[in-house]
């Protein structure tokens, strides 16, 4: 089973226009809802790739129990906790020429919600897989430390780490199995900016000697590059195709190397399945299917 835990679970409202006019009144051809959250991205892909998953996290007031309905939709197995306190954030993507996001503030996770993961979290057994993955208070950090990630080692429970600069560092010394930092995360956890992926070389060996065990940075029209826990380096370039809509594009990634380290003989095919995976959420707007992931990823072969 493959677990992923959304610290800051969403309501995501997309709306498509032709043109965003700041301070004018807009209008959207096309809207819908999803159910968002950056581990809560990651299981849906890993459903509708077969794999087995539930997406764990929390939820707030009304706008969470209508979450929690999305989630029912979407097919995969779940299990929020839940609290009065506050409401669940509603993200607004507006997708244009270019994309435009504005999030909602992060609730403050509840002690009682600790405690219900807390309970939960002898589910989770030797063989399984947990993907930690989007925006974290220090509450969360603090349980990671203290509590989450403690319990993952005594089980010998390997994890994936996807979440904001300072907080990722700190986490590192638990050696999650993979990061995969963007570009600009990159250059954030190394104040560095880079202009080439061989400079990026020597900052993902720092990021491994801290703990990481291996590394994809993804860079968008330029591909992405792997560096394995052996200081193996493989670089892909970007598929060929229309990007329609970038959002959810890193989870996927994600999602694409589980399916990839689950099913391939080697770390180098699980990096390319990835970035296939990714550019095909790109060119899909989101919706796809395992047999469009292996069309794009055949074609950079």
């Amino acid at each position: 089973m493959i677990y992923t835990i959304t610290p800051s679970a969403s309501i995501d409202y997309y709306m498509q226009m032709d043109q965003l006019e700041v301070g004018q009144l807009n209008r959207a051809q096309k809207q819908w809802i999803k159910a968002g959250g950056k581990g809560i991205n990651v299981s849906n892909v890993l459903h509708r790739f077969h794999l087995p998953t539930k997406a764990l996290g929390f939820t707030f007031g009304l706008s969470g129990l209508f979450l929690e309905e999305l989630l029912r939709q979407e097919g995969f197995t779940s299990r929020m906790y839940h609290s009065d306190s506050n409401n669940t954030r509603i993200n607004v993507k507006a997708l244009s020429v270019s994309t435009t996001e504005i999030n909602g503030a992060s609730c403050i996770i509840q002690k009682e919600q600790y405690a219900l993961l807390s309970h939960d979290l002898t589910q989770i057994k030797e063989g399984d897989l947990v993907v930690i993955s989007g925006k974290m208070d220090l509450g969360f950090l603090d349980y990671c430390k203290t509590t989450l990630l403690p319990y993952l080692q005594t089980k010998d429970i390997p994890f994936i780490l996807d979440t904001e600069k300072d907080h990722l560092t700190s986490l590192l010394p638990y050696h999650p199995l993979l990061i995969k930092p963007n570009l600009y995360e990159f250059e954030s956890l190394c104040n560095q900016h880079f202009d080439t992926y061989e400079e990026m070389i020597p900052y993902a060996y720092s990021l491994q000697q801290q703990g990481a065990c291996n590394i994809m940075i993804t860079l968008g029209k330029d591909g992405g590059i792997f560096i394995s826990e052996n200081k193996d380096i493989f670089h892909q370039q970007a598929f060929h195709g229309t990007c329609l809509n970038p959002i959810g594009a890193g989870d996927a990634s994600i999602a694409g190397f589980i399916y990839g380290y689950q099913n391939f003989s080697n770390l180098q095919q699980a990096f390319q399945f990835a970035m296939a995976t990714g550019a095909t959420s790109c060119f899909k707007n989101g919706e796809f299917t395992i047999e469009d992931v292996y069309e794009v990823f055949h074609s950079g072969s």
